[in-house]
């Protein structure tokens, strides 16, 4: 399994993006009862990495192929 140092740019991500929740690790054996905030943390923590990676990628090529 890959650790990614505390600099790591996911990391500084998602440090950012969960700022604004409260994360807790649970020891049951039937898991965690979500709430609706649950589903909105998992689309912000994507669209943090998904969406800039893309951002990035489009602005990357562009300097690369001059457009």
């Amino acid at each position: 399994m890959q650790k990614f140092e505390r600099n790591h740019p996911y990391v500084i991500k998602l440090d950012e993006v969960l700022k604004q929740y409260f994360v807790v690790k649970v020891g049951d054996a039937c898991g965690a009862k979500h709430g609706e905030d649950y589903e909105e943390m998992k689309q912000v923590i994507l669209d943090a990495f998904f969406l800039d990676y893309t951002k990035r990628s489009v602005t990357e090529n562009d300097r690369i192929t001059g457009d």
